[in-house]
Parts: C-alpha cells; sequence; structure tokens
C-alpha cells in the first residue's frame, strides 16, 4: 500500500544557503526527509525549523547519506520515492510530484528509476550564457540518447539531482544497501542497482513540468574547458575535479 505522502530524500552537505529555499518550493503533498552528511554549517539547524525529518550523520557522501534514509523507511523504502539535491528547486513542484509518481507506477512493484531533466542556474537562480548552453546540451544530449540512456552515465541520461526511484522489492532494496561509498556517478551505481536485472527500467523523463533548477558551482568552467582542450579532455578534467572533491573512503564507480 503506498503511503499518503512520497518521501523525498534530501542529501545535505554544507547547504546552509539552499537548503530553506528547496524546502520551501515542495508541495505539502510530499515528506520531505533531509540526511546532513558530514555539515559543518547550519543545514541541519535550518532544516529542523521546517519541522521535517532531519538527519545529521558524520560520514560525508550522497549515497551513504540515502542509504541511511531507505534503512529508517524499513518497508516504505519499496515503495516510490523522490532523491532531489539540497540546491535543486522544481519548476513546478505539484505537477513534479504528480508527474513523477505516475512514472513511478505506484500500484505496479517493478523496480523503476525515472530522471527528470535538469537547467543549470547560477546559486542566485539567474542564468548566464554558460549555464544556458550547457542546460540545452544536456536535454539535447538526452533527446538523442533516449533510447540508450541506461548506462549512458554523463554521456546523456540526466543522472542526479532530480531523480525517482521504485524499487519494489527487498532483493533489489538489499542491492541498494550493498553499493559501496561511489563518487562520482553514485547516481549511475544506485540506477544500475535498481533496473539493472529484475525486469526494471529506466524511464528519462523530458516533460518540461518536471523540470528542476539546479546551481553549477561558480568556479566550474567545463564549456571553456571544452572550447580549450575538446570535449574528451574536459570530460576528464571534470571527472578529475569530482575526484578530488570525493569524501574519504569514496571512490568513482565504473559503469
Amino acid at each position: 500500500m503506498v503511503s499518503m505522502k512520497t518521501p523525498v530524500i534530501i542529501p545535505a552537505f554544507n547547504e546552509e544557503r539552499n537548503i530553506a529555499t528547496t524546502l520551501n518550493a515542495l508541495p505539502q503533498e510530499v515528506e520531505p526527509i533531509v540526511a546532513s552528511n558530514g555539515s559543518t554549517d547550519n543545514t541541519v539547524t535550518i532544516a529542523e525549523h521546517f519541522g521535517v525529518k532531519v538527519f545529521n550523520l558524520s560520514e560525508q557522501g550522497k549515497l551513504p547519506a540515502i542509504q541511511h534514509v531507505l534503512r529508517d523507511l524499513g518497508e516504505r523504502a519499496l515503495e516510490p520515492l523522490l532523491l532531489l539535491d539540497a540546491d535543486t528547486i522544481p519548476r513546478h513542484p505539484i505537477e513534479w510530484h504528480r508527474r513523477m509518481l505516475s512514472a513511478l507506477e505506484p500500484q505496479a512493484s517493478r523496480p523503476i528509476v525515472a530522471s527528470g531533466p535538469v537547467w543549470l542556474t547560477l546559486e542566485s537562480g539567474e542564468t548566464t550564457l554558460s549555464s544556458n548552453i550547457r542546460s540545452l546540451w544536456r536535454i539535447g544530449a538526452t533527446i538523442a540518447t533516449k533510447q540508450r540512456a541506461f548506462n549512458s552515465g554523463s554521456n546523456g541520461a540526466q543522472y542526479g539531482p532530480n531523480m525517482g526511484i521504485h524499487i519494489g522489492r527487498k532483493v533489489i532494496l538489499d542491492k541498494v544497501l550493498g553499493l559501496q561509498h561511489y563518487w562520482p556517478l553514485e547516481d549511475v551505481a544506485l540506477t544500475e542497482a535498481v533496473v539493472g536485472n529484475e525486469g526494471g527500467v529506466f524511464k528519462q523523463l523530458l516533460d518540461l513540468d518536471l523540470l528542476a533548477y539546479t546551481p553549477e558551482p561558480a568556479d566550474y568552467q567545463p564549456l571553456l574547458a571544452f572550447f580549450r582542450e575538446g570535449i574528451r579532455k574536459s570530460n576528464e578534467r571534470t571527472r578529475e575535479n569530482y575526484i578530488k572533491r570525493g569524501a574519504v573512503g569514496s571512490k568513482p564507480y565504473e559503469p
């Protein structure tokens, strides 16, 4: 039986500047669960002011934070869930929830991952020429690779900040909980664990009602690197930067 409110798992690491905006944007039909993973700022205090469930974890890492919430949910972890980065805001929150939930087929038991589109912005919410070009490129790549998006990682599929999962079966949940501490591509590891077998389905959603805004780091200039070094070299540099920012004990996932 599906719960009245859909859990929204929100991993958060030092997100005191963004967590309030994200929580304010969510519709009443969802149950936000914030998992602060090693934050040293006011993320936990701000989230607690909203009266939502908050875990203050000492271990850093997005995937361990998600796993902690799944364990706490118990049997509810088998029902449809939403995953949202702490700095990511749905453009149309009510429709975002309704359509994402529908894509997760709440009355079915097959494992599903549904990934929605993301538009990059500055932390202020404003867009730039660079962020608009990158957003259009990402959505264009998604359209081009929609039929083969699963396993494509950064080469098309919009994994990450704006996702829904329907684990459906205990055996799949055990696989998710058994994942190592991956970073980067932890979202790809999660997706493959859910839909890699047992009749699982990956859905790349392109409906603009499911669009979410997420900021890119102010010092992150992959577009400039692309023009200077080409796509392969810039992708390698991006991956290196992600690895440098990884928590102790994490390792890159290799699809």
